[in-house]
């Protein structure tokens, strides 16, 4: 290397903190992996650990705690040998800290910002005196203890205003208007918002910015102005662009979309005040031109879904049938399936050559609808909940079909997983059955055994029940961890309990308390640990290791396995008394091939979010989605979503996806004939499908591809001809 390698580490760590809170973050990361390279090389362990703190605080920047949290760690096994109590060791300490409170553990989160802000006073650096603060405010809050929450943040705002740190002083300001909103004074929380958002922009500081007016807009959330939080989002969105920083683009278009669907569902409740005209609206031309003027429209049409779900297009405006045919082709399968129609309130897309406020309203039998848009590149005027339910009322009015919300098809007129689910994403009935069982159990404290293939989506339930009851959630995996680790981490340690046990440790039984604790594959434990394991569950009682003292516990316990324990029992590798005490509730998730009904809907929800958190517009060809269809999808969800996420990261923005952009995996399935004999071999129904698959492909091989004729030849009808065909991928 050219240069003293020491001054260039360090160089390339303080580029990579540039980068990071600027919100460049390739080149943080860039930065970040050049000074683990050089301080690896150069055996330096100071430098080695902060590499690792950095590459930690990229994580964190990027919302993975998980990885943040592991770099962290590792960077503190390295920094806490050289000096137990240096300004290194309070920072990752204060780091740790606030992602394990960002992990749902704030006991571990306040300790690990007691253990920052004792290192920080020992030291007598007031800087991070202050961001010790900051984190044990954050975790005490969490904790449940608000007075003492807000008296730590009101310390911390007080020394980086007396020291004279506005960057961090306003950082605290943001997380003191937080305590405030989550504690509903909501005068304090917009006063401190303002303060930080004025020494925001003082600096310059435009991803900061950004970050003051996401949570001014969850204000506006909280007090049921949607509006005004679409408009707050949208110039959050341009500060990032402006800035050139695309790190909070992720977070504020999940909450626009969240805030843009509440919205949309909104529209279709009685709330909405235009649902009755009072009149028949007749002249349909007409109409389109009052649409038109009353929401400064560009473009507006009605269609409605044919025999066959197909589009067709009725009166025009300011579009010709063929483009509008195309605008609603481009929201399949999204707001678009079989028989019906969804609304769709959005704000445009960001970074677009011609970005649109956009209105999709069904008519009350959800088969046919209005649409209408209006370019945002000359005004920053978006849709509201106003025009949208202006728009839902006159629809209705326009096909002639009642406003009774009765007629409306089910999962329209309320959320298909109900309230404290809406992390689940199914249209599965069998997966619609276990939502609507767990939401009977919802309070009870009932201990549940979830039992199903890797991927299946165990934990997600897992962590769906804790966060419908509000309680706090803890997580253990018994495959990554040995027998003692695993005692210790459950049920906590006395003091010297074992060899490194400096100080007495609380468990996850004693963190969740009130809440839930989740245990995955519990199949992979032995049997010493399930006796222990049993105690809890029968009697709510354990000890932590290395102790006598008996704790009790009041908490659900949540227990998952990828092997069928009933068998487990049977060859002696199950404890059988734990099985039959963790069996109370017991629940098989099905393999994602046992609801293909699913797929696309699982596909088209990774599509969407991993396209916003790339900033890319991406698509996938119908052909690739008849492909998710037929694949077997060993690792289930899971793996759906890594093939999704792989190809929206291999795809240029604004590409369709094809086969030939997937893994080799499905490109190999797809080629080479095994979907049908993938089918085959599941199933006798396999083989029936392509028997039919067959006879189908004959049939209109023979009449020349007239679906009518083959439809009427095979004793179906067009519409059930055509389902079949795009099932099966049939090209006519």
């Amino acid at each position: 290397a050219v240069g003293d390698s020491m001054t260039v580490t360090l160089c390339s760590l303080a580029l990579a903190r540039i980068a990071r809170r600027d919100g460049h973050w390739n080149e943080a990361r860039g930065h970040a992996l050049e000074a683990l390279r050089l301080s690896r090389r150069r055996a330096n362990r100071r430098e080695l650990a902060a590499s690792y703190e950095e590459l930690g605080a990229w994580c964190a920047s990027r919302g993975r705690p998980h990885s943040a949290e592991a770099f962290f760690r590792r960077a503190l096994s390295i920094a806490e040998p050289i000096a137990e109590k240096s300004d290194h060791v309070a920072e990752i300490c204060r780091r740790l800290s606030e992602v394990a409170a960002a992990r749902g553990r704030p006991s571990e989160a306040a300790s690990l910002a007691k253990r920052a802000l004792r290192a920080a006073v020992k030291i007598g650096d007031t800087r991070l005196v202050g961001l010790g603060l900051r984190a044990l405010a954050a975790a005490v809050y969490a904790e449940g203890n608000a007075k003492l929450g807000a008296f730590y943040i009101a310390r911390s705002v007080r020394i980086f205003e007396s020291r004279g740190i506005p960057f961090e002083l306003a950082r605290s300001l943001l997380e003191s208007a937080r305590i405030a909103r989550e504690n509903r004074d909501l005068g304090s929380a917009r006063s401190e918002r303002a303060r930080a958002e004025s020494i925001f922009r003082r600096l310059g500081q435009g991803p900061e910015s950004s970050r003051v007016l996401v949570e001014f807009a969850r204000l506006k959330v909280l007090s049921g102005r949607f509006e005004d939080a679409l408009v707050l989002l949208r110039k959050a969105e341009r500060l990032d662009e402006e800035a050139g920083a695309a790190g909070g683009a992720g977070d504020i278009q999940a909450l626009r979309s969240s805030v843009e669907e509440r919205i949309a569902s909104a529209s279709l409740t009685e709330s909405n005040r235009f649902l009755a005209f009072g009149e028949s609206v007749r002249d349909r031309s007409g109409v389109l031109v009052r649409i038109a003027r009353e929401l400064s429209a560009d473009r507006v049409f009605l269609f409605h879904l044919g025999e066959d779900d197909e589009p067709v297009i009725g009166e025009c405006r300011g579009v010709s049938p063929a483009e509008a045919r195309r605008l609603i082709e481009d929201l399949a399968p999204s707001r678009l399936g079989p028989g019906r129609i969804r609304p769709l309130l959005s704000i445009g897309g960001s970074g677009s050559p011609d970005p649109r406020a956009r209105l999709l309203a069904p008519a009350a039998s959800a088969d046919a609808g209005v649409y209408a848009d209006r370019s945002l590149a000359h005004s920053t005027r978006a849709f509201g909940r106003g025009d949208l339910d202006f728009l839902v009322g006159l629809a209705r009015e326009i096909f002639g079909a009642s406003p009774r919300l009765s007629s409306l098809p089910a999962f329209l007129a309320a959320s298909p997983t109900g309230a404290g689910f809406e992390g689940v994403v199914t249209q599965s009935k069998g997966m619609l059955d276990i939502l609507s069982m767990l939401r009977k159990l919802s309070g009870l404290g009932t201990t549940i055994l979830l039992q199903g293939e890797t991927g299946s989506g165990k934990g997600l339930l897992a962590h769906e029940i804790a966060r419908g009851e509000g309680s706090p959630f803890v997580t253990i995996n018994c495959a990554d961890l040995t027998e003692t680790i695993l005692e210790s981490e459950l049920f906590g340690h006395a003091k010297n309990a074992f060899t490194g046990a400096g100080a007495a440790k609380k468990g996850l039984f004693d963190v969740a308390d009130g809440g839930t604790v989740f245990i995955d594959e519990i199949d992979k434990t032995g049997q010493r640990f399930q006796e222990k394991l049993l105690r809890v569950v029968d009697r709510r009682e354990f000890k932590p290791v290395g102790s006598l003292d008996l704790r009790h516990v009041k908490c659900r316990i949540v227990c998952a396995s990828n092997r069928d324990l009933r068998q487990e029992v049977e060859e002696k590798r199950f404890l059988q008394d734990l099985y039959y005490r963790l069996k109370v509730i017991s629940i098989r998730v099905p393999p994602l091939r046992e609801r293909p009904e699913d797929i696309v809907l699982l596909a088209e929800h990774f599509l969407a979010n991993y396209s916003r958190a790339m900033g890319k517009e991406v698509r996938f060809a119908d052909e690739v989605l008849r492909l998710f269809t037929r694949y077997p999808w060993p690792g289930n969800v899971r793996d759906l979503q890594n093939e999704v996420e792989r190809a929206v990261a291999l795809a240029s923005n604004g590409e369709t996806v094809r086969i030939a952009g997937l893994s080799d995996e499905l490109v190999s399935f797809a080629k080479s004939g095994l979907v049908a004999r993938a089918a085959g071999e599941r199933s006798l129904a396999g083989m029936v499908e392509e028997l039919e698959e067959r006879v189908i492909r004959e049939a209109l091989l023979q009449l020349g591809g007239n679906k009518s004729r083959a439809a009427e030849r095979l004793g179906l009808t067009r519409k059930g001809l055509r389902n079949k065909i795009v099932r099966y991928g049939i090209e006519s």
